[in-house]
């Protein structure tokens, strides 16, 4: 078993590599948005899926941490 210790600092880890990687996610995604305005979020979404997906990613992480 996992000390008590050990499972804090790593949940506490995971917690914020998921919250930073939400943050490049969105960043990402709007400097993307801003270079590319005329895109429907449907085409965006199709050319350029790395930060929703990325954004999923870290959300699950978040909430399985988070119990």
């Amino acid at each position: 078993m996992i000390k008590k210790s050990k499972r804090t600092t790593i949940r506490f880890a995971l917690t914020l590599v998921s919250l930073i990687g939400m943050l490049v996610c969105v960043i990402s995604a709007t400097v993307f948005h801003f270079q590319n305005p005329d895109m429907t979020e449907l085409r965006r979404f199709i050319e350029f899926p790395w930060p929703t997906i990325g954004a999923v990613v870290c959300l699950v992480v978040y909430v399985i941490v988070k119990d």
